[in-house]
């Protein structure tokens, strides 16, 4: 139990580093996993494997994040923690879109997707749909990508989640105005800015005001517009 503890420390260290120090944080991990290893807990390593993975992919070592992922998702299953395996199949996806293997993410997407309707995680699905229809955005499917967005705006609809509902709003505007549909993509930037401020997300709050200026702007509301395009500096 005390070695697990160590490792269980190690690791909160280096998601704790995470957001300061990418590299020291990837080394402290990268023990722990190793110490998980020879101590055989593989609860442990998987969820240290998970973590590096991330790491990795913050450094853009991409190659070696896939290789870490699908070793987590490995021992994910052997241990039977489908919950989990889940998560880090949503990872894998991500990670395969990244290098541009979008066939193989979608299926690993598809996946986590499937799991988490098994065990009716419901912002888990909400999550994983965003994911998804960005994959679809990567393949120039527009029609699919939308029906993701919908379906994940209403469950987040339904569990009153902002965070959720805000992104899921940023993203059918974003394809909306992509496909120059632009009176359906209006209602979706009306105070989208604001919300994504307040969820601390300022470059997305930039790049949505920015779109919406270019929505008044096609709509024939120069000034409105050029309000907007203000507020972006």
């Amino acid at each position: 139990m005390q070695a697990a503890d160590t490792h269980k420390t190690m690791l909160d260290k280096a998601r704790a580093l995470s957001s300061s120090n990418l590299t020291e944080a990837e080394g402290l991990c990268r023990r722990a996993v190793e110490m998980a290893v020879l101590e055989g807990n593989k609860s442990v390593e998987a969820e240290g494997r998970h973590l590096h993975a991330q790491l990795l992919f913050n450094l853009g070592r991409n190659i070696d994040a896939i290789e870490q992922i699908k070793a987590a998702i490995a021992l994910r299953e052997e241990i039977n923690d489908k919950a989990k395996v889940s998560v880090s199949l949503n990872s894998l996806g991500i990670f395969l879109s990244e290098i541009g293997d979008y066939s193989t993410a979608l299926e690993s997407s598809l996946r986590s997707l499937r799991i988490k309707e098994e065990l009716n995680d419901r912002k888990g699905i909400a999550t994983t749909l965003i994911n998804i229809g960005s994959i679809y955005h990567r393949l120039n499917n527009w029609a699919e990508e939308g029906k993701m967005y919908e379906r994940s705006l209403q469950i987040a609809e339904e569990l009153q989640d902002k965070r959720l509902i805000t992104y899921n709003h940023l993203n059918l505007g974003l394809l909306y105005c992509e496909s120059d549909n632009i009176e359906a993509a209006l209602p979706y930037f009306e105070n989208i800015d604001a919300d994504l401020e307040a969820l601390g997300d300022k470059p997305n709050a930039v790049k949505a005001l920015n779109n919406y200026g270019l929505v008044l702007l096609k709509l024939g509301q120069p000034q409105n517009a050029l309000e907007k395009f203000r507020h972006c500096h």
